[in-house]
């Protein structure tokens, strides 16, 4: 008899952790996934705007490897991009000048609600041939864009592409 309640015990303990297991993947990949409060809590920007940033030292292309990316002077206390680019120096861009200067080959990642003056800002600090990118990456409604980039030199586009894992 004693044998019976152990077994017993020990099935029921295993009902309960396939119980919550099954109801945690249910709340997590169902509900919290497309609950706007959940992926608004983490940083997607910034996400986004290191992994163009690290791209750089991530590619074994010597002529991306080249590829200057300058991130919102504003962003140098974001944990999330501090986390992400420990490991290199990023380069900032303060609204009116760089951090250090500019190659011909460079981006400039800047907020999507940047003021005009700024993105202006941004394709006068890159010189001539600069221009703003097409919007590629957006918040998860699909509609607003994560952030704009404006680039000089079709090496530093090419970047912006790669390190968003798309094609052109």
């Amino acid at each position: 008899m004693r044998t019976v309640w152990r077994w017993c015990g020990r099935g029921l303990v295993l009902l309960v952790l396939i119980g919550s297991a099954s109801w945690n993947i249910v709340v997590y990949f169902d509900h919290a996934a497309h609950d706007p409060q959940v992926y608004q809590s983490f940083n997607l920007t910034a996400t986004a705007m290191a992994r163009v940033a690290h791209a750089p030292f991530d590619t074994a292309d010597p002529s991306l490897r080249k590829v200057q990316v300058f991130v919102p002077s504003a962003m140098q206390r974001d944990e999330v991009l501090h986390f992400l680019t420990a490991d290199m120096k990023v380069a900032y861009f303060d609204g009116t000048h760089l951090s250090k200067a500019a190659g011909s080959q460079a981006l400039i990642l800047l907020p999507a609600g940047a003021p005009r003056a700024e993105r202006a800002a941004a394709l006068a600090a890159l010189g001539r041939g600069a221009q703003a990118q097409p919007t590629i990456v957006y918040q998860p409604d699909g509609v607003t864009p994560l952030f704009q980039a404006y680039s000089v030199g079709n090496q530093a586009r090419r970047l912006l592409q790669i390190a968003l894992q798309l094609r052109s």
